[in-house]
């Protein structure tokens, strides 16, 4: 089979960061997570910060993880996502959520977690080494706001390829919500693999289940993301008919 030409990571990372830039959105890059945490805290239309990047709940810091953020002209928090590398300490996914289930919990909810339950499928539940965990993905909706476009496709795929440049993870891995998945955002984020009611949280407070969707793919296929043009995403979304136009910024750079 013929060699697949990529993109360096360093091209996706200063053009995507161009792309948001020209839609009006300003990315900072950080490793402080109470800094993070508190950020988020002002912004009152975003989710709380979940333990799994909560510095006071778990084990985060600059040795383990880095955030993103981005804001617009006027200085609001317009966007947000984070990144973990999981201490797997010599054992496999599976384990790791059995023993660690409690890191991975959505924020305002009690669980049981005797009841709690992880299915994963045999490839899956195989997943070793270093593994970076996404999560914490936010952008600013309604009439002002910024979903809808290309930016939840070039913010997320951004975030996994300073990934990919920083650690170099085996494995890369997110958890959505069933309906997040089915709208597509898998895809969109460049995940190979979606896998239906992987985590189901038995609340404790309610004979409500909740489930959480396990979505992963490999070094391998993260690199093999990268053969395609990165401005692909801008004209797929932006460019069609009917779609508004943002005024183009000053462009820059994140590392």
């Amino acid at each position: 089979m013929a060699e697949v030409e990529r993109f360096s990571p360093i091209q996706y990372i200063d053009t995507f960061t161009d792309i948001a830039a020209s839609l009006g959105m300003h990315l900072t890059s950080g490793t402080d997570f109470q800094e993070f945490r508190e950020l988020s805290e002002k912004q009152p239309l975003k989710p709380h910060v979940n333990p799994a990047f909560d510095p006071e709940c778990t084990d985060i810091s600059s040795k383990n993880g880095f955030w993103i953020i981005g804001h617009d002209d006027a200085g609001e928090l317009i966007h947000s996502q984070a990144i973990k590398l999981l201490d797997m300490a010599g054992g496999d996914l599976e384990e790791h959520f059995q023993d660690h289930l409690a890191d991975f919990r959505s924020y305002g909810y009690n669980f049981d977690f005797d009841k709690c339950q992880v299915y994963l499928t045999p490839a899956a539940s195989k997943i070793i080494g270093r593994v970076s965990y996404h999560g914490e993905l936010w952008i600013k909706g309604g009439p002002d706001g910024y979903r809808g476009g290309c930016l939840a496709t070039i913010l997320t795929r951004l975030m996994m390829t300073m990934s990919l440049h920083r650690w170099s993870p085996d494995f890369m891995i997110g958890l959505q919500s069933p309906m997040t998945s089915c709208r597509g955002l898998a895809v969109r984020e460049g995940y190979m693999h979606v896998e239906q009611q992987s985590l189901v949280w038995q609340r404790s407070d309610s004979p409500e289940a909740l489930e959480d969707w396990l979505v992963w793919m490999s070094k391998d296929e993260a690199k093999f993301n990268l053969r395609i043009r990165p401005e692909t995403f801008y004209e797929m979304f932006e460019g069609r008919e009917g779609r508004p136009i943002r005024v183009a910024k000053q462009k820059q750079k994140i590392a």
